[in-house]
């Protein structure tokens, strides 16, 4: 028999690591147990993370949690995957990879916002090149004012 509790902390641990590999130096186990913290990992910024490791994930089920768990401003999202079987190399090598389980209309609001981002980092680009060019044009400016100067400096000299 396996003691569900020792499971559960060993995947939020093996979570909060494959999380901090992938760029969120935050993420850590949460405190459920003092009532600090009501997440299984804490430091992906606006989400609540539900961590399941199992067999036979019910995903609806582990969705709702996440739902009832997590604040109405934070996405609820579900992080699974099997318990690695050691034995059965082929199917390890599948359940290794974690999974993330999204309600669809955050996934797509999600992606509007991305693509509204990019464009607004394309939008700056092109500011920022044509702002360039602006202050190249003005340094070329002064270039040739102070070849003016000097030259009219060198001509009144030689008079």
């Amino acid at each position: 028999m396996v003691n569900s509790r020792a499971k559960g902390i060993r995947a939020e641990l093996a979570l909060s690591k494959y999380l901090r590999e992938q760029g969120y130096e935050f993420a850590r186990r949460g405190q459920q147990h003092s009532g600090i913290e009501g997440e299984d990992v804490v430091g992906v910024p606006g989400h609540h993370v539900e961590c399941k490791w199992d067999e036979a994930l019910n995903v609806d089920k582990a969705m709702a949690q996440a739902i009832r768990d997590g604040k109405p401003d934070v996405i609820p999202i579900v992080v699974h995957r099997k318990t690695l079987e050691r034995s059965a190399e082929r199917k390890a090598r599948f359940y290794r990879h974690w999974k993330v389980t999204m309600r669809a209309e955050d996934y797509f609001d999600m992606v509007e916002r991305t693509e509204q981002l990019k464009g607004e980092l394309e939008a700056e680009r092109v500011a920022r090149r044509e702002g360039g060019d602006v202050i190249d044009a003005a340094v070329a400016g002064l270039e040739e004012k102070i070849r003016q100067d000097c030259w009219n400096e060198q001509w009144e000299e030689s008079r």
